[in-house]
């Protein structure tokens, strides 16, 4: 495989599939040089630091539970939910004012989420629900999920970095918050990682209308870091200050919904790197097999002609002694 012509997110895409551990090592062994991430088992997510730096699935032992009742991310369940995205998405809807910070009708919202938890198809198009009906539906469905979408596991890793948020001006700390995100961002699982971009891309969009819909960046950062960001079981008085820290880096998320999902360009050399010597592990074990071939061959062929040899030998021998 040629790695010249390839795109970075190809190439890191593959490994994940290929050798997931070997990315992970990768992409962490970057992280570590960007940010100094606490992995003593005794400290706890409430004191800023992380019992076991992993980046897990949302959790596997749960009784069924629908789409909208706080399930375990899936596929099938992002399939779902991006309906709403698909709809929110049109201009007509993006730019109506208070989009995500009014509520709307909550009966007509139960029966959105009752449609969702069903499996069902929804017409959203028949005006029946509201903007701001889908709109705290999409809210409500990320607030309810288990952990929040970026994982408990890189909350304090998020901790770390705020600080970055309110000086990038300066370019190298702009840089450093950039690459620390796109780490921790190809450390999530698939479908976290696949949700999260359709969120960001939409919030990214919905800033672009502020004009029209009155929503900024900022604002619909301060909104959306307690569902995406914050664990679940913070106290009130710890999530509103976690929140407060923590909203600078989803701002830069959605002003950044792009870039954020690319992968730093030294770690795309690691991982064309690893590729480039697979390759050349395989080309030398190639070489050896020949090397092998030819030398078997040689030998075969020398047992060939001496038994030949022999033979001969042995008719000439017969026929001096007949004659």
């Amino acid at each position: 495989m040629t790695t010249s012509n390839v795109s970075d997110e190809i190439l890191a895409d593959k490994l994940r599939r290929e050798n997931n551990d070997q990315f992970n090592i990768l992409v962490r062994m970057h992280l570590s040089f960007v940010l100094d991430l606490n992995t003593d088992e005794s400290d706890t997510i409430e004191k800023g630091k992380i019992k076991k730096w992993t980046v897990t699935p949302f959790g596997k032992k749960s009784k069924f539970r629908g789409v909208m009742d706080g399930a375990p991310l899936t596929h099938e369940g992002i399939c779902q939910v991006y309906q709403l995205i698909e709809f929110l998405r049109k201009e007509s809807n993006i730019s109506v004012e208070g989009i995500f910070r009014r509520t709307g009708s909550l009966n007509r919202q139960q029966e959105l989420r009752n449609l969702l938890n069903q499996g069902s198809p929804l017409n959203l198009e028949s005006g029946q629900y509201s903007v701001h009906d889908c709109a705290s539906v999409l809210k409500g469905f990320l607030a309810d999920l288990p952990e929040p979408l970026l994982t408990e596991a890189a909350y304090p890793a998020y901790c770390q970095i705020a600080n970055l948020c309110g000086t990038c001006k300066q370019f190298n700390k702009e840089s450093r918050l950039l690459e620390s995100l796109q780490l921790l961002l190809l450390l999530l699982p698939q479908e976290n990682r696949v949700l999260l971009k359709d969120v960001l891309d939409l919030l990214n969009l919905t800033a672009s209308y502020e004009n029209q819909n009155k929503m900024s960046a900022d604002s619909l950062a301060t909104l959306y870091t307690p569902h995406l960001l914050c664990p679940r079981k913070l106290t009130p008085e710890v999530l509103h200050t976690s929140s407060q820290t923590l909203t600078g880096i989803l701002s830069y998320m959605i002003k950044n919904s792009a870039e954020v999902f690319s992968v730093p360009m030294k770690l795309g050399l690691d991982i064309k790197a690893y590729f480039n010597d697979r390759e050349k592990g395989k080309s030398l074990q190639v070489e050896i097999l020949t090397i092998q071939l030819v030398i078997t061959v040689q030998l075969i062929l020398s047992l060939v002609l001496s038994i030949m040899n022999g033979q001969q030998k042995k008719m000439r021998q017969i026929q001096l002694n007949g004659s």
